[in-house]
């Protein structure tokens, strides 16, 4: 599973959104960035899906990331999460009961390779 990663991606993002308040009266901007769904094969979907995902606005490109969280840096943004379905998708995740969740898990199994 992604325990690891994601308390480890959890660890990072707490540590530079307070990294940023530490340092901006130095004039050093940091940002924290959280991407949720970057097209790679860490999820194991398939190069179709992946496709659909990126069209739909669900995932993004390595690219697209770096480009919108320069952009949130240079405007002095703490944090950045790109995305309108991330910004959505996050808290209601985060919110929803351990057996949706386990539940929505086993559904979405099938889409991995």
């Amino acid at each position: 599973g992604l325990a690891l990663y994601s308390a480890t991606k959890s660890y990072v993002h707490e540590f530079t959104v307070a990294f940023a308040k530490e340092v901006r009266e130095k004039g050093v901007y940091v940002t924290a960035v959280s991407p949720a769904g970057v097209a790679t094969d860490m999820y194991g979907l398939s190069q179709r899906l992946q496709h659909i995902a990126l069209y739909w606005g669900l995932l993004f490109s390595s690219a697209q990331v770096a480009r919108r969280s320069v952009g949130a840096l240079f405007r002095g943004r703490r944090d950045v999460v790109p995305g309108w379905a991330n910004r959505l998708l996050i808290p209601v995740v985060k919110n929803l009961p351990p057996c949706v969740t386990r539940f929505l898990r086993r559904k979405t199994m099938r889409f991995q390779k």
